[in-house]
C-alpha cells in the first residue's frame, strides 16, 4: 500500500483547472490539501458538471481517475485516465461492467 501512496503524491495532471503539484491522497480520499481540485465534464446533451477530482490510480496496467460531483462527495465517478506524450490528458468512460466493478473495487481497496 505504501507504494501506491506513493503513486499518488507523485501524480500530475495538466488539466486546465488544475492547478500546483501536490496531489497525493488525503486521509478523507481528497487531495492533500484542503481545496480539491476540479474539472468539469462536459455531457453529450450539452449539460456539463463540476467535478472534484479524488485521485489518479493504476489497475491491470492502466490508469484510472476518481472524481466526485462537487458538493456531493456521496456519488463517485471512474474513468479510465489517458495521459498523452503531448501533456494532454483524456478521460474515457469505463464500458465494460467486470472491468468497471474490478475498477471500483481497486478503488475501494486504495481508500481502506
Amino acid at each position: 500500500m505504501a507504494e501506491d501512496e506513493e503513486y499518488f503524491e507523485d501524480a500530475e495532471l495538466d488539466f486546465d483547472e488544475l492547478e500546483g503539484d501536490d496531489f497525493g491522497l488525503g486521509d478523507q480520499g481528497g487531495w492533500a490539501d484542503d481545496d480539491p481540485e476540479s474539472i468539469t465534464l462536459e455531457y453529450d446533451d450539452g449539460t456539463s458538471e463540476k467535478c472534484d477530482v479524488l485521485g489518479i490510480f493504476p489497475y491491470d496496467g492502466r490508469e484510472y481517475i476518481a472524481l466526485a460531483p462537487e458538493g456531493n462527495q456521496e456519488s463517485l465517478y471512474l474513468y479510465g485516465y489517458v495521459e498523452h506524450d503531448d501533456g494532454t490528458n483524456d478521460i474515457v468512460p469505463i464500458d465494460d461492467d467486470t472491468e468497471f466493478d474490478a475498477v471500483a473495487a481497486e478503488y475501494q481497496e486504495l481508500m481502506e
